[in-house]
């Protein structure tokens, strides 16, 4: 997802929390990142939108990184096949060539 469709999200979940709409403002008695952190920490254990669609990404690109016969792995290879062979690892006993393929 976009940036700036995460953001909307999250902040419609805010505000949400505070008054009960997805519109207008409300008094704030604590910083929605402290609500986000883990109930251990004191948090509430809420998740932002921005984050998980972070992780989500992340755990997409170790799928088809793996699991190279998937049908992930073979669509997304098909449509952004060189940003993925920048992933790829070569036996190379220096740094030099995996700096130049950055």
């Amino acid at each position: 997802m976009p940036v700036s469709l995460t953001s909307k999200l999250d902040s419609i979940t805010q505000n949400f929390g505070w008054n009960g709409s997805k519109e207008g403002k409300a008094v704030n008695l604590c910083k929605w990142d402290s609500l986000c952190s883990d109930k251990n920490d004191g948090g509430m254990g809420f998740r932002s939108f921005q984050d998980m669609n972070l992780a989500l990404v992340a755990k997409l690109l170790w799928k088809v990184l793996t699991d190279k016969k998937s049908l992930w792995a073979k669509v997304m290879q098909a449509r952004y096949g060189k940003f993925l062979k920048l992933f790829e690892e070569e036996k190379t006993p220096n740094w030099l060539p995996l700096f130049l393929k950055v």
